[in-house]
């Protein structure tokens, strides 16, 4: 099972990983008169790793001790204490309720005996959904508690 990330400083969702001593070769696929190159695959060897950053705003991942993280073991010991939240994205359309997921791929989302032809009234779609986002609070409370 893989393990979510959400930036706490913008929400972004993709990691990146940075590292120093690189070398780095790229293939060229074309060049054209004017110095225009255009690459194509790129191979690293070797390389440290400095930091792990959310690729949308740079935000840096530190430690307890304030210490960048630097390792995958030490990055999923970060994600691990520090879970991406749980949201509850629920799609209506003319008061029925289409379909309704969680962002976070460890959390299922069941709508037992809901028939969504049937589901007309928009308090009665309301209901649903307040019942899967308790249900979804109660299991994430849980989750927190064990690990």
């Amino acid at each position: 099972m893989s393990i979510e990330f959400e930036c706490p400083n913008c929400n972004g969702c993709v990691l990146e990983e940075v590292l120093s001593n690189v070398t780095l070769a790229s293939e060229i696929h074309d060049i054209h008169n004017d110095g225009q190159v255009f690459y194509g695959k790129e191979t690293t060897e070797d390389g440290t790793i400095e930091h792990y950053q959310c690729s949308r705003c740079g935000y840096i991942i530190y430690d307890t001790a304030g210490e960048c993280v630097s390792t995958p073991e030490e990055l999923i010991k970060w994600l691990n204490e520090n879970p991406a939240p749980i949201k509850l994205i629920v799609i209506i359309r003319g008061g029925v309720l289409e379909s309704m997921y969680s962002s976070r791929s460890d959390f299922e989302i069941e709508i037992l005996d809901y028939d969504l032809e049937e589901c007309a009234e928009s308090e009665e779609a309301a209901d649903a959904i307040k019942n899967e986002h308790d249900r979804l609070e109660k299991e994430a409370e849980y989750l927190h508690q064990i690990h």
